[in-house]
């Protein structure tokens, strides 16, 4: 019996090391989890752009709000006082950040009946193996206006076949920029907007009665701290190029996300994201390669980058995104109601 002691206090003496290691550990991941959402929770808060990082960790907002809510939890359970306060403070900001963006606004009376546009705007990928494939999709949309982006040169044999001219005569096109609209209504002032800055391609249709603005959008990603600068100024030119028309639809790849400050200030301008407006700022448009994650062919959705703004005379109806074959984007689909040039979302 004598000999049993020693061992029976070693196990002992094993079981409150484990137990400790693992409060440790659990006090470790609560304020690694509350400390990293309350510093982007604020940043995005604040408008901080300094860093890329920080530009993408703003855009996974909803990740960030659900471990602040983890970390939370955690202080709950463990009885911290200071961490519960820090929890509160989180769960207040993520509340008054990312909540507003999932509470969708009713359509207008008028609206039942006015006339709809439908816009499709995709981006591509310059490197897509499938592009058959993913202007078979884009026809089949049967929108009013089609956009891409990253469209090159390599392309244009695959369009010429597509069926999508037949059906889109009505044509923009911007060789530097990559993009290019096609219009199945009659358009005017076709134009690649020159900018020494930023160059959108854009074109004017007329749904009734109503002349609408039609801008096709790909800015500079936030990939590095030489790149910030210029994301920054493409969305003061779409402010520009905006403020001073009266009906507007602005799509595409913003590469920035509800709760980047360049788009929350875009925003505040008086345009009406279709996303936003309709409670559906959670979604996904933009990943990486599965192939860099596990292997498999194919892209893992992130982050929600493309959207479509509008002014003026439209409301949102719908949105939605889909896939695109062999491309690192999902589509987004939009109907707008058009009203009598008053009418305001």
């Amino acid at each position: 019996m004598t000999n049993n002691l020693p061992k029976t206090s070693r196990l002992q003496d094993r079981k409150a090391t484990i137990s400790r290691t693992a409060h440790q550990l659990l006090n470790i991941s609560m304020w690694m989890a509350l400390i990293g959402s309350a510093i982007v929770l604020l940043s995005a808060g604040l408008g901080w752009t300094w860093s890329s990082y920080l530009v993408a960790l703003q855009g996974l907002m909803p990740v960030v709000t659900a471990v602040g809510v983890v970390g939370t939890l955690l202080a709950l359970y463990r009885r911290f006082r200071t961490a519960m306060v820090v929890g509160a403070v989180v769960i207040g900001l993520a509340l008054g950040i990312v909540a507003p963006t999932m509470i969708g606004n009713a359509a207008p009376a008028w609206a039942e009946d006015a006339p709809r546009l439908t816009l499709y705007a995709a981006n591509l990928y310059h490197q897509n193996p499938t592009i058959e494939d993913a202007l078979a999709v884009a026809l089949a949309t049967n929108a009013d206006v089609v956009l891409f982006s990253e469209y090159t040169a390599e392309f244009e044999p695959a369009l010429q076949n597509s069926g999508l001219l037949e059906e889109y005569p009505f044509v923009a096109r911007a060789a530097a920029q990559r993009d290019i609209i096609l219009s199945r209504l009659p358009t005017k002032d076709i134009a690649h907007v020159h900018s020494n800055k930023f160059d959108p391609t854009a074109l004017t249709v007329t749904v009734g009665g109503e002349d609408i603005r039609v801008f096709a959008i790909h800015t500079q990603a936030p990939g590095g701290t030489i790149s910030l600068p210029r994301w920054e100024q493409d969305f003061d030119v779409i402010a520009e190029l905006t403020a001073v028309e009266p009906n507007v639809v602005a799509i595409g790849d913003y590469n920035a996300t509800l709760w980047n400050a360049p788009m929350r200030e875009l925003l505040g301008t008086g345009l009406v994201d279709a996303h936003d407006h309709l409670g559906r700022g959670v979604y996904t448009s933009w990943g990486l390669p599965k192939s860099h994650l596990r292997g498999i062919p194919g892209f893992s959705q992130l982050l929600g980058i493309d959207h479509s703004l509008s002014k003026g005379a439209l409301v949102p109806i719908s949105v939605s995104e889909a896939d695109i074959p062999g491309s690192d984007h999902r589509s987004i689909s939009v109907t707008y109601a058009v009203g009598d040039g008053t009418a305001q979302s």
